[in-house]
């Protein structure tokens, strides 16, 4: 086994070598793509003492399906970290520490539409929640766990029953955005593990290699620093998603930020209509400094542990549902195989 894995190995080490190699003449060459918001592709972020308030968002899930039948199970969960003197200070949830879990279904979905069901439903809980956090903690700063925009894979197909969840769900983003600027809240979406490409697209010209921006980043950054911001899209008006954004789909702005040497790169999403890249970058890097091996915001990872589910939950709500239906929430054969 191990002899058929040291040409894979050998292969993914060459690969790295290259990226290095090229990253390093990008690096050397200091000058940003095309309609960066900065002149230079590479930038030190500045340290701050934290001195304000962050609210973090994140949701658990469980899914599954029966016959016919899709089932979801989410938990979502607001926590607000004040600091003063860079020391952490009140700490608050919302609605509570662990809240009620709650409960979907849906009938008759493609393959495609079961995947953007659980999607969804995810991001209902999520958005519906750090709505009503923004109103009642008044942050100086929103972090969601993972993008501020859809996907593209979170679209329904033509025709899909999903579709006015869709609709339903963009018009809650629209509404965090206008909530976030008023009140002068600054909304950051934070990526762990980026599958992104739009660094390297926007380096395509200096790029030999075809690699993530998560591997790119990685090789362009040293510890303490970012990448220059660029557009969420190089052109707004033929993303999926952007284009439904009306005004917001030119503010969007990301940029990659490496905060421990020990970790791999962030990607930061942001509203250019609040604070400045630098500020944004200087904040969130003193929010990480919890970890050096998993440098990110403490109050995401409270928010991800209040939030987690237990498979067993799911579980018992499936045997609960058979019970009462009468054996009609049937399980998928495959999950039943005597066999195995």
């Amino acid at each position: 086994m191990l002899e058929s894995l040291e040409p894979l190995a050998r292969m993914i080490r060459e690969s790295r070598e290259r990226v290095a190699e090229n990253a390093r003449a990008i690096r050397e060459g200091g000058s940003a793509p095309e309609g960066a918001q900065e002149k230079t592709l590479v930038l030190k972020v500045g340290k701050r003492d934290l001195g304000f308030t962050v609210c973090a968002v994140d949701g658990g899930l469980l899914a599954d399906r029966f016959v016919g039948s899709d089932i979801a199970v989410r938990r979502s969960v607001a926590v607000s970290f004040a600091y003063g003197n860079s020391k952490l200070g009140t700490v608050r949830h919302h609605p509570k520490k662990f809240p009620e879990t709650e409960v979907g279904f849906m009938n008759g979905l493609d393959e495609h539409d079961s995947l953007v069901f659980r999607s969804l439903f995810r991001l209902q809980g999520e958005i519906s929640v750090a709505l009503e956090a923004v109103e009642k903690f008044k942050p100086d700063y929103l972090l969601l766990d993972g993008s501020i925009v859809l996907l593209g894979s979170d679209r329904p197909g033509d025709g899909s029953p999903l579709t006015k969840d869709y609709d339903g769900l963009l018009k809650s983003y629209r509404e965090l955005y206008r909530k976030c600027e008023s009140s002068g809240c600054q909304l950051v979406g934070v990526i762990k593990d980026s599958r992104g490409k739009r660094l390297a697209d926007a380096l395509r010209e200096r790029l030999l290699v075809d690699v993530s921006d998560i591997v790119l980043a990685d090789a362009l950054l040293d510890e303490g620093e970012r990448t220059c911001a660029l557009r969420y899209s190089e052109d707004a008006s033929k993303h999926p998603v952007l284009k439904s954004l009306g005004e917001w789909a030119d503010k969007m702005r990301i940029f990659y930020m490496k905060s421990s040497a020990s970790d791999s790169p962030l990607r930061i999403e942001f509203i250019q209509s609040g604070k400045p890249a630098d500020e944004i970058a200087s904040d969130i890097c003193a929010l990480c400094s919890i970890s050096k091996a998993f440098a990110y915001p403490a109050a995401l990872i409270e928010a991800d542990m209040c939030a987690a589910l237990d498979p067993l939950e799911m579980e018992k709500i499936k045997r609960s549902l058979f019970v009462l239906t009468g054996g009609a929430s049937r399980p998928l054969r495959r999950a039943e195989r005597p066999f195995r």
